[in-house]
């Protein structure tokens, strides 16, 4: 693209008739998957801004639709330098400013434990913020090649001003549908869902997908769900799926923790949703979906929190850090939480709930006792007798699954109180954290 020049409101944009060539950011010699393609359309071959060059386009039509949006950090992406190499550029949306802003966050890595944590407190008011992961762009039906991580206080300032730059930079693509307020950072993963550990710097496609984001969010709630009083009928555009309910939801509107739901088949959830590393090994892999929630729900407390859905994202692999937890984004602000099958086959409400209640009863206790053996044997040089990661993880079968339910209906169908039976296991009931 020629030079750019400046606009009235100072910002960039590029005149030529032609995007710049795209440069090798790789020893392959590709860009990263989000800048191969049209951020508006998705086209190959597509070229990058010549001013933030963080941008793709396959047109000047498809860069002049991208415009008013992408005008706000275009000038500003190109002339930030990086404090430390510690650091990643994240994007802040906040109720005083008219514009969304370039930050960096202190990032420290923790590779023995597999963690990182980001410095959030210059902007999060030293609050624990809701976090929510997006890896789905719906606008483009494109899953995206990295998690992208929205940290927001909305649950703990719901009397708050609205995100003012977050509706200004999203004016042009339609108004959101759910109120945002308080102030809203955006980081980026590398990788997704229990891979994604490790922060990277945000691009302006990350900036366009996340916009998206916002004003879609909500769009999404209801529609292709249908909640039914027993198990669906099944018919050539649905399948049956379970909704795992929030404490709002339960609190608020008297919901069941399981919900049976109808879902279309062509819905989010198929190809937005993560897979339970639990139902893999049971042989049901299906995937979990959180559902947009509304307003209300969102500024009722710490009512977003849902156990039942969480313990059934736990990760799986003994040789990694994190086993046994759940990934962060799993761990705060949940919400309503939509199963379904990977393979399309129909979920029933039986299968969902049995395998939670293995999950939170059977499997958890489990995981925090070879956690406390094996910490003891490496911290006292001690041989490795009892359960094991390994064991744990060799007990999560279809097998185990059945007997459970045996053992659980037997006690129900005896006319004995649930919660006894549960109290029987000595479950270990706390939220598995960080």
């Amino acid at each position: 693209m020629a030079q750019p020049h400046d606009t009235s409101d100072g910002a960039t944009l590029n005149k030529s008739p032609s995007p710049a060539p795209v440069p090798s950011t790789s020893p392959s010699g590709k860009l990263p998957a989000e800048l191969q393609s049209c951020i508006i359309c998705r086209k190959k071959p597509a070229r990058l801004c010549a001013t933030c060059r963080s941008c793709s386009y396959c047109s000047k039509k498809c860069q002049k639709e991208d415009w008013p949006t992408h005008k706000f950090l275009c000038k500003a992406y190109s002339n930030e330098s990086r404090p430390t190499a510690q650091h990643k550029r994240a994007i802040l949306f906040t109720e005083e400013n008219e514009r969304p802003s370039l930050i960096w966050v202190h990032c420290t890595d923790y590779p023995d434990e597999g963690v990182e944590t980001a410095d959030l407190s210059p902007y999060m008011e030293d609050l624990a913020p809701s976090v929510s992961v997006v890896h789905f762009n719906h606008r483009l039906n494109q899953v995206l090649e990295d998690d992208i991580i929205v940290y927001n206080l909305d649950d703990y300032l719901s009397e708050s001003k609205p995100t003012r730059s977050l509706y200004r930079a999203t004016a042009p693509l339609g108004f959101p549908a759910v109120q945002w307020r308080g102030p809203i950072m955006v980081m980026r993963k590398v990788g997704r869902g229990s891979d994604a550990i490790y922060s990277t710097d945000m691009t302006l496609a990350d900036y366009r997908n996340i916009l998206d984001y916002f004003v879609n969010y909500g769009k999404y709630n209801a529609t292709g769900i249908e909640e039914c009083g027993k198990e669906p009928e099944k018919t050539a555009n649905t399948m049956r799926g379970v909704k795992i309910t929030c404490k709002s939801e339960q609190d608020l509107r008297g919901k069941k923790p399981f919900v049976a739901v109808q879902v279309s088949t062509n819905h989010a959830a198929t190809l937005d949703g993560e897979v339970s590393p639990i139902s893999k090994l049971v042989n049901m892999p299906f995937r979990a979906w959180k559902i947009p929630q509304s307003s209300e729900a969102r500024g009722h407390g710490n009512s977003l929190a849902n156990q039942a859905a969480l313990f059934l994202m736990i990760d799986t692999n003994p040789k990694r850090p994190r086993w046994g937890f759940a990934p962060r984004h799993w761990q705060h602000g949940i919400g309503d939480v939509l199963l379904v099958r990977e393979d399309g086959e129909d979920l029933t409400l039986e299968q969902a709930e049995v395998l939670s209640r293995f999950c939170q009863y059977k499997l958890i206790p489990m995981v925090q006792q070879a956690t406390e053996t094996e910490d003891f044997v490496v911290s006292y040089r001690q041989p490795l007798v009892g359960i094991t990661k390994q064991s744990v993880v060799d007990f999560i079968t279809a097998e185990n699954v059945e007997a459970f339910k045996k053992e659980m209906y037997e006690w129900r169908d005896a006319g004995k109180d649930m919660g006894e039976f549960f109290e029987s296991l000595d479950a270990w009931s706390g939220v598995i954290g960080a």
